[in-house]
């Protein structure tokens, strides 16, 4: 295998982890089950929501693992990617509205589909912009050393932010991103020192990120009837225990895998561009209005149907955009350098 292939088990972990995010999206914002826009109930929203958010809220864990585990090893070219990315996806974004979703066309539509408040994007940037610090930081350490940093960042991330609320209370931040770009390295010095506990996490992790789903839906059931369960914005933070350990687990889990394949690596090329589609302020409010429709419509599985049709469409889509992207990436970066 080239050595800037790209490892396909990595890539297929890509493309499920952007699946979930279509999903939570739509099971939160569309069908409003799960108590993030309207307090929750069980009379009306029941559980199967909340089950299907347990198992896909970490997506976005999940895509900060994958870069942790690889490092980011450049400053400029992975911030233009980022920049170029949000203004043509962007674009492509709001044409397709005005297309297909009946989006009254003006400049500044255009300009407010450019999502330049999206947290994702913003906190990503950031988490660039701590690479050179964290690259020189992380460079020769022992698994031993980084257990311990992982240790300390979990009482940051935890402790002071998801349970006491004082720095980090959800997670949607780059503060989380550290942890978890250090957690997913540590898995990688595993496997370097051959260490016998990277098999043992990989014999089981698939079957840690089931129990943790369950143990979420589980801890709304105690909070809900205990009456301190009604929005879940704070409870579904990425920096629940809960939901870090899930994304790790399953992250393990595909690292352990043995795939190699041009396919999967081609579409994998697609899944920022999925991201980017379908969340700019201008498509949201259409999106959610559409998977509210499809949901009092079609039930659960409409809205599963949705998901996969929106998918695979945006990925069709960002698959031939991307190609178009780096190429301007590369020309900027060119120009810079001069």
């Amino acid at each position: 295998m080239s050595t800037k292939e790209r490892q396909s088990n990595f890539e297929l972990l890509r493309i499920v982890a952007m699946l979930f995010i279509v999903c939570h999206h739509l099971v939160i914002k569309g069908a409003d089950t799960c108590g993030y826009v309207t307090p929750y109930t069980y009379e009306k929203d029941g559980l199967i929501g909340i089950f299907i958010n347990s198992f896909v809220v970490g997506g976005v864990n999940l895509f900060v693992l994958i870069s942790g585990y690889f490092g980011i090893r450049k400053l400029i070219q992975p911030l233009l990617k980022l920049g170029i990315d949000l203004v043509v996806y962007g674009l492509i974004a709001y044409i397709l509205g005005v297309l297909f979703l009946h989006i009254d066309f003006s400049i500044s539509g255009m300009a407010h589909g450019i999502d330049l408040h999206n947290w994702f994007v913003i906190h990503f940037a950031l988490l660039i912009l701590m690479s050179p610090i964290l690259e020189s930081a992380l460079q020769g350490q022992t698994s031993k050393t980084l257990q311990k940093w992982i240790f300390l960042l979990m009482i940051i991330n935890v402790v002071f932010g998801y349970i006491l609320g004082y720095v980090n209370i959800n997670g949607y931040n780059y503060l989380n991103f550290i942890l978890l770009y250090v957690m997913s390295r540590y898995i990688r010095v595993l496997k370097e020192e051959h260490h016998k506990f990277s098999e043992t996490i990989s014999k089981y992790s698939f079957w840690g990120y089931v129990l943790s789903a369950f143990l979420l839906v589980a801890g709304v059931i105690i909070l809900y009837y205990s009456g301190h369960f009604h929005h879940s914005d704070k409870y579904f933070g990425y920096n629940n225990p809960l939901i870090l350990l899930s994304a790790f687990a399953l992250f393990c889990y595909f690292s352990s895998l043995k795939i190699q394949s041009k396919t999967i690596n081609t579409i994998a090329t697609g899944m920022f561009g999925v991201f980017l589609m379908h969340t700019p302020p201008e498509i949201i409010p259409i999106r959610n209005q559409y998977s509210s429709v499809i949901f009092k419509s079609y039930g659960y599985a409409g809205l599963m149907l949705e998901a996969v049709c929106l998918f695979v469409i945006l990925t069709f889509i960002s698959i031939f955009i991307e190609q178009f992207n780096k190429k301007i990436v590369k020309h900027i970066y060119a120009i810079i350098k001069k």
